[in-house]
């Protein structure tokens, strides 16, 4: 990289912060990065199973157990979270193990066309519980992601949920 074009300057400030991009220079600062974001993701996976790990064992054992009594799964977050979501749906949906039977699943923040209708017509904070006030019924599952905790549309869907009588799962 050299002088970079006005585009890249524009989204990519940090790139020429010294005048100019040097390519070996970015790939070692990458390579750092993601080396680093590993460490981190590994040390708060293994936290987080030293604090939690009989609570996701219990959660688990509660979804096997309800998907034994034909329960559908329904999942929802955003940003980031939407796509944790879908990835979760689709492993479901399509299991990565061989031999391993799909599980009925469905991510509420697929349909683009509800979730703005919802928006639109009565706030974006009832998009994922309309949504569960259609499809969820008693024993089914719902599982909630955020990183924050504190999205009022999932924490509003999670509530409908549990009053509906779904798992609840976040």
């Amino acid at each position: 990289m050299s002088d970079g074009s006005d585009y890249d300057r524009l989204f990519y400030p940090f790139l020429f912060a010294g005048g100019t991009a040097n390519a070996d220079e970015i790939l070692a600062q990458v390579r750092h990065s993601t080396l680093e974001k590993c460490r981190e993701v590994i040390a708060l996976r293994r936290a987080t199973l030293a604090r939690e790990g009989a609570r996701i064992a219990a959660a688990g054992a509660a979804m096997a157990a309800a998907f034994g009594r034909g329960a559908t799964l329904f999942a929802f977050g955003n940003g980031g979270s939407t796509t944790d979501a879908q990835d979760l749906v689709a492993d479901l949906l399509d299991p990565p193990f061989a031999g391993a039977a799909p599980l009925p699943a469905l991510a509420l923040t697929n349909d683009i066309a509800v979730i703005t209708a919802v928006g639109n017509d009565v706030g974006f904070e009832n998009v994922f519980a309309r949504q569960v006030i259609a499809f969820g019924r008693p024993g089914d599952i719902a599982v909630g992601i955020s990183t924050s905790g504190n999205s009022p549309n999932v924490l509003a869907a999670l509530e409908q949920a549990k009053k509906q009588g779904l798992l609840t799962i976040s």
